[in-house]
């Protein structure tokens, strides 16, 4: 009888582990865009970061989220035999005003979702490059391969980094960067 009842303990233990990691994961996209206004935006060339809230809260009572750094994100490619590069950032950080916390923090290389960080009842993020492993692995692309008539460089990716707080706020990083070139 003991063994059920602890058995049966670690079932509903591990099901509402799973139901409330399932609920957290749920609308992390910007679907909902038409339901936030833009607080605050920067940019630098194709490069632009920015700050959302929900249509609701005034401006007196603005989530303070701030941007999201993002320092140095770079491409390298360990072997030049291999048409493989890695795209990795220094480090990554977004905080929040202490009356709120930050919920989460997703990488997306192109259209893919790379990288979900999660946050419980702390008011900053930050992840470092050794977090990643190697990076998150991309092709490297032939020479001239990005759009950009760029000869010494391969492909071009896109990068987003997107992070929540607790009041909803939203804050966004985009931006592109090169690979080296795969010389066969």
């Amino acid at each position: 009888m003991r063994k059920i009842i602890i058995s049966a303990g670690v079932i509903v233990l591990i099901a509402l582990a799973v139901f409330l990691f399932s609920a957290m994961g749920q609308d992390i996209s910007d679907e909902n865009r038409a339901d936030m206004r833009l607080l605050a935006s920067e940019s630098d060339g194709e490069n632009r970061r920015e700050i959302t809230a929900p249509q609701g809260i005034s401006g007196v009572d603005s989530p303070d989220v701030s941007f999201i750094t993002s320092s140095n994100p770079y491409c390298y490619q360990p072997n030049p035999d291999e048409d493989v590069c890695y795209i990795n950032f220094r480090y990554t950080y977004v905080s929040s005003a202490p009356a709120t916390y930050m919920r989460y923090l997703t990488i997306e290389i192109g259209d893919d979702l790379r990288a979900n960080y999660r946050s419980f009842f702390d008011d900053s993020i930050t992840v470092l490059y050794a977090m990643q492993g190697p990076g998150f692995k991309v092709s490297c692309g032939a020479a001239g391969d990005n759009l950009a008539e760029d000869e010494n460089f391969g492909k071009r990716y896109s990068y987003t980094i997107r992070a929540e707080d607790s009041n909803e706020a939203k804050s966004a990083n985009y931006g592109s960067l090169l690979c080296p070139p795969f010389l066969p």
